[in-house]
């Protein structure tokens, strides 16, 4: 995944924020952004091994499925967050103070973040992406907690990263992540347990402008630290969640948002969330006219642990775990085989999945790829990502 920030060095506590002192004629405020990105795109293709530039920090993902490792290349540069200084005379929050028509409820705000994300996106000849209510939820669930306690990453305080999160919530297509967060007031600095909590509106206002601004700032990245623009405009996209919160704490507003970018093809039977060494787990599913299942792949990683917000803000991109334990396909050598079928012209698909000593405690990630039909293992795709802890 990209943490797609802008350049401007960590101060040398890790912590990514500056502090301000309030100023005695109450002139300034101090205003914070941050945004972070993700992309599994160096998953993409089973056959070969690809790698993918990290957009924002210069790393590269590397996959080789003939080997079954995934490793992360150093980076070139550092990175971080843009902190700058605004003369004002009202504590706006960083969030323009407009009346009338531009202030939009959340569930206005929410469809105007899809609206301009689907203008961007048509302005490239792709199609529109839908709302997608499970996104929505683990969405406006990791932007509450951001914009609550102040900090900003794709893991949350109980080290969770997106894919558990949305399958948590009930998600079973393949999610990517786009996170934004800015503060503007008189933040104090972080202490051992973390930054002052902050109350939630219960009926938050959102200006067009700031969510403008929120999606420019996405869409008008440059390579190579373009990692939002490639989450807004992956093709294989088809819906979003968009999650955005607004929250102060006396001294300090914060606006936060996720956007939530799913693609969402199958028919999923449900997988458990939990078993135990030794178990089986059933996947499976009906693909649409013209796709087909093209592999799955089991990835191990640990357990998740609780995060302090100190451990939080060090935290940058995130990807695919790095051990792939299993894969499997329709056809060939490896067994078992992914059995299908067809119902008319859609393809149905079933894999009993046995769990042995092989198998450790841990956190599994199930990824399944589809392809176009007659099409090659270089244009298959993700279709589901989905986590199951076994124990």
């Amino acid at each position: 995944m990209r943490a797609a920030r802008k350049a401007a060095k960590r101060p040398a506590t890790g912590a990514a924020r500056k502090v301000a002192k309030r100023p005695a004629t109450g002139a300034g405020v101090l205003v914070f952004i941050g945004v972070l990105a993700c992309s599994l795109s160096g998953l993409i293709g089973l056959a070969a091994a690809t790698a993918q530039e990290d957009s924002a920090s210069g790393s590269s993902l590397r996959i080789d499925r003939a080997k079954g490792e995934a490793k992360y290349e150093a980076p070139n540069s550092g990175s971080g967050k843009t902190v700058q200084e605004s003369p004002n005379t009202e504590n706006t929050g960083g969030m323009s103070s407009l009346a009338g028509e531009d202030m939009l409820g959340l569930e206005e705000a929410r469809q105007y973040m899809i609206s301009i994300i689907n203008r961007d996106r048509a302005s490239l000849g792709l199609k529109a992406v839908a709302r997608d209510e499970v996104a929505t939820r683990a969405g406006q669930d990791h932007s509450d907690e951001m914009a609550r306690l102040g900090y900003l990453s794709h893991w949350d305080t109980g080290g969770r990263k997106p894919d558990q999160r949305y399958t948590e919530c009930g998600g079973k297509g393949f999610v990517m992540e786009n996170c934004h967060i800015e503060e503007s007031g008189y933040p104090d600095s972080q202490n051992e347990n973390g930054r002052k909590m902050a109350k939630l509106e219960d009926v938050p206002r959102f200006d067009r402008k700031t969510l403008d601004d929120i999606e420019d700032s996405f869409f008008g990245e440059k390579p190579p630290h373009d990692g939002h623009r490639k989450n807004i405009i992956d093709p294989f996209h088809t819906h979003v969640g968009i999650g955005l919160s607004i929250a102060d704490d006396g001294n300090t507003r914060r606006l936060t948002c996720t956007q939530e970018f799913v693609n969402n093809y199958a028919e999923l039977a449900d997988i458990p969330s939990a078993i135990k060494v030794g178990e089986s787990f059933r996947v499976a599913g009906k693909l649409p006219d013209g796709l087909r299942v093209h592999g799955i792949d089991i990835y191990w990683d640990e357990l998740p642990k609780k995060m302090s917000i100190r451990e939080l803000a060090r935290t940058a991109s995130y990807g695919p775990p790095t051990l792939r334990l299993k894969s499997y396909f329709p056809v060939g050598a490896y067994q078992p085989l992914i059995k299908t079928a067809f119902s008319g012209a859609r393809q149905e698909f079933s894999l009993e999945i046995a769990t042995d000593s092989s198998w450790k405690p841990g956190l599994y990630y199930v990824y399944i790829w589809a392809k176009n039909g007659g099409g090659t293992g270089k244009e298959s795709f993700l279709i589901s990502s989905r986590t199951i802890t076994i124990n």
